[in-house]
């Protein structure tokens, strides 16, 4: 997905919540990227790596 297509979802977000209700007054929409790499070890030697 593109950073133009992320920031279009972005703005749909926050649009349906400022259209849902006129109480609503202001919103905060973010998004957010990570990318992790999990290890699991224990005492038997075992070494686990998960990544997404």
């Amino acid at each position: 997905m593109s950073l133009e297509e992320k920031r279009q979802l972005i703005e749909a977000y926050n649009q349906l919540l400022l259209d849902f209700t006129p109480r609503i007054q202001t919103t905060n929409v973010s998004y957010d990227a990570r990318f992790t790499i999990t290890y699991f070890v224990n005492s038997i030697g075992s070494c686990i790596t998960q990544e997404p």
